[in-house]
């Protein structure tokens, strides 16, 4: 089996000294503050990484069309609880697809602990009864006494009454797709003791770069056959996935150490933790994700997965665990010649998921596994060809090795070349990019599952 990385991360948010704002900002933009005055300014710009090296465009999923930043702030003492927190800003740019060369420029308190909320596409998202999620009430963003805000815990709904999925909707309406992140920085007062902190009323300690994660997993299909049957297929299947809920803010857990998870399947005995920059600081598992998109394709550390992480739960009485998807139209399979390359289909957008496996089993690290099926119509045996002919449903199952995590900002790409029924198996090549990219090659049995009634 052929295995290969490349990390390729989604959207960010690049933070500079630059000195004009969008002409769609909702704030005025101010002069920088006076020497006297314990007040600073922020300033940064959007980009997206990765889109130029596509050959096929800017995917939706790139498209910011709304950008809230929201940043709460906190004086730096050990007090806790809501009371000590305040909303300095809540910002909302709308445009469709927004410029990546706008900038936004705030003046906030120095001598402060910030967060800062980036929440692109989020408007008109609901919660699983169907009630808009609020962004714009300063109690969604202060923390209580165990540091979580309400917007923390905001998970969105993803279906509705007619089984319909919100990222379509969402996507057909031109909202996009969510994108989130949270940041959390302190500002220095604005003193002697920290001038160098400080150049012409701008902080200078924010990081290079703040990113935004797509809140969605992604799967494409691409369909071949060496078969000479008619096949068309109608839909797939994916065990152990969540279908109708995610958090909307990321929730990774950090290990004894203060450090985020990041699994090394490549040496079970031996799982490495993140290794980022600092002296032993506890770095966001952000930092991973950008290290990792940094690197060549042929640097690519194998086999490293962040798995330690929260899924909403069920609701009682709810089944949950499995994702059935149908095509709009079946996919009506070709043949392909030597060389040739199956075209993708449009992508599936799921929730991420936690598909861990049995106690037990790789316990210690977290690890996932996920089982797909991919549901056709076709012709019953390799002599029947005609498009007229009497079809049966079949399924074909296989287990997706070596795809140790479903959380967000995974793309996984799936290959199918279907055979002669005398074969007895489907190939099968998957692609994970999250939005990275690992070359796998798990082996579809012929688990059929004979029909004469069409799906």
């Amino acid at each position: 089996m052929e295995l290969k990385h490349r990390h390729i991360i989604g959207i960010c948010l690049l933070c500079g000294l630059l000195g004009a704002t969008s002409c769609n900002d909702e704030s005025i933009v101010q002069q920088p503050p006076a020497e006297e005055d314990n007040t600073v300014y922020l300033a940064f710009h959007t980009a997206v990484v990765g889109a130029s090296t596509r050959a096929d465009g800017t995917p939706d999923d790139e498209n910011i069309n709304q950008l809230r930043i929201v940043i709460a702030s906190k004086a730096s003492d050990d007090t806790d609880g809501a009371s000590t927190w305040e909303v300095e800003e809540n910002r909302l740019i709308t445009e469709t697809n927004i410029q990546l060369s706008d900038e936004y420029t705030f003046r906030v308190k120095a001598g402060c602990q910030k967060r800062i909320y980036l929440l692109a596409n989020c408007n008109g998202l609901e919660d699983t009864n169907g009630n808009l999620l609020d962004f714009t009430s300063t109690r969604a963003f202060l923390p209580d006494a165990n540091g979580k805000a309400p917007v923390d815990g905001y998970v969105f709904g993803l279906g509705d009454k007619d089984g319909g999925y919100q990222y379509a909707t969402a996507l057909e309406a031109g909202n996009g797709i969510p994108m989130t992140s949270v940041y959390e920085i302190t500002i220095p007062q604005k003193d002697e003791a920290n001038e160098k902190d400080f150049a012409n009323g701008f902080y200078q300690g924010m990081p290079e770069v703040l990113y935004v994660v797509r809140a969605a997993t992604k799967f494409s299909f691409a369909f071949g056959k060496t078969a000479k049957r008619t096949i068309n297929v109608t839909g797939f299947s994916l065990k152990k996935a969540i279908k109708d809920r995610m958090y909307l803010m990321p929730h990774v857990n950090k290990d004894a150490d203060g450090k985020y998870w990041v699994a090394n399947t490549g040496d079970e005995d031996n799982p490495s933790k993140a290794i980022l920059p600092g002296e032993g600081t506890a770095h966001d598992w952000i930092t991973w994700m950008v290290a990792e998109s940094e690197k060549a394709e042929s640097e690519a550390t194998q086999y490293q997965w962040l798995t330690d992480y929260e899924v909403p739960q069920p609701e009682e009485g709810e089944k949950d665990g499995n994702f059935d998807y149908s095509f709009s139209k079946a996919i009506e399979v070709s043949a392909l010649k030597a060389g040739e390359e199956a075209k993708f289909t449009t992508p599936v957008y799921l929730p991420e998921s936690d598909g861990t496996l049995a106690q037990g089993k790789d316990s210690k690290l977290k690890l996932q596994e996920y089982e797909v099926t991919i549901h056709t119509e076709e012709g019953f045996d390799e002599e029947t060809t005609a498009p007229d002919s009497p079809k049966v449903a079949r399924s074909y199952t296989a287990t997706l090795p070596n795809l140790a995590s479903l959380f967000r900002n995974t793309h996984v790409k799936v290959k199918v070349n279907f055979k002669n029924l005398s074969e007895a198996e489907l190939n099968l090549e998957v692609d994970v990019e999250p939005y990275w990219e690992v070359v796998l090659d798990p082996v579809f049995g012929l688990d059929e599952k004979d029909d004469s009634k069409k799906r």
